[in-house]
């Protein structure tokens, strides 16, 4: 059995204090520059910002009863469009429409059609 405290950090808060305390590959660290990631540390900003978003938004919007309603009302319009789109799908491929004028199936298909009539 694994006890595990409240207070403990999770692996990401580790991570997050080792970079933040000049862990390797962070700017200030021994790791040579030629060796750290230009885009990492341009779109670590971004990358931070919709994760904060994510975290601080969906849960409180998931959990009150009208997101739940929401979500609840796009699957059902979704499920309506989808059968009403499945209710509309017809068998009527036309090869011809689809193959160039200059293939041999073109040919082949005219002489098949000429001697089946």
């Amino acid at each position: 059995m694994v006890l595990h405290s409240r207070y403990a950090t999770s692996p990401c808060d580790r991570r997050r204090s080792a970079s933040e305390a000049g862990g390797p590959g962070a700017p200030g660290s021994d790791t040579p520059a030629r060796y750290r990631s230009k885009s990492a540390t341009a779109s670590s900003g971004v990358v931070e910002a919709v994760t904060g978003f994510i975290q601080r938004t969906y849960p409180l919007a998931l959990l009150r009863w009208i997101g739940k309603l929401v979500v609840v009302a796009l699957f059902v319009l979704y499920a309506v469009l989808s059968s009403w789109g499945v209710s509309r799908l017809e068998e009527s491929f036309q090869l011809e429409s689809v193959i160039p004028p200059e293939s041999y199936y073109t040919k082949h298909h005219q002489v098949k059609t000429s001697l089946s009539s």
